[in-house]
């Protein structure tokens, strides 16, 4: 899973630059992404990476630290809430509760990256090259909560989220199954 970060500024969230291809033939990155929440980024890219251009809410309306969202590339393209340190860039945490998955309408709204190739599925952009997580709780949580908006303070924990992650999945070998009654691409 490759991961980077997204910081709130004054004027806009700018993700950090990912080498992004500008498009692959005639499908090129969209100019927005929304996730599952309903919470839309605008979304410029060049050859040098990409990067929201509009305003979005912070993150967390509760932290001491700095907090942005960063992007995690896996079978699902998520963007996650997360707490950094003011400054330097490090990223403090994130959870996997934290994590929306991009969602979509069409191929056209899932962003392009080289070595992904994301698709529409059931609403949410995936990666069918890239199998389902062995630790499987951010996957979990994207699938069948994806609407549910994230925590508002960056060290609460989601109830919902402790349920659904105790009903499916194993602490013992860490692998979760996905219940009947959630979306799955």
């Amino acid at each position: 899973m490759r991961e980077t970060t997204v910081h709130q500024s004054a004027s806009s969230i700018a993700f950090a630059l990912l080498l992004a291809a500008c498009g692959s033939g005639t499908r090129q990155n969209p100019s927005q992404l929304r996730d599952t929440t309903g919470l839309k980024f605008g979304w410029a890219c060049n050859d040098q990476g990409c990067q929201t251009t509009t305003d979005v809410p912070p993150p967390f309306q509760t932290c001491d630290q700095g907090t942005g969202y960063t992007v995690l590339l896996d079978r699902l393209f998520y963007i996650c809430s997360s707490s950094y340190v003011p400054g330097d860039d490090t990223i403090l945490g994130w959870s996997p509760a934290d994590c929306r998955a991009t969602a979509c309408s069409s191929d056209a709204d899932c962003p392009i990256f080289e070595g992904y190739n994301y698709t529409c599925s059931h609403d949410v952009c995936v990666d069918f090259g890239i199998s389902v997580p062995q630790d499987g709780e951010q996957y979990l949580i994207a699938l069948c909560l994806g609407s549910t908006p994230r925590p508002a303070d960056c060290e609460a924990s989601d109830p919902a989220v402790d349920a659904l992650v105790a009903q499916s999945c194993d602490a013992t070998d860490l692998t979760c199954t996905v219940p009947s009654t959630c979306t799955e691409p």
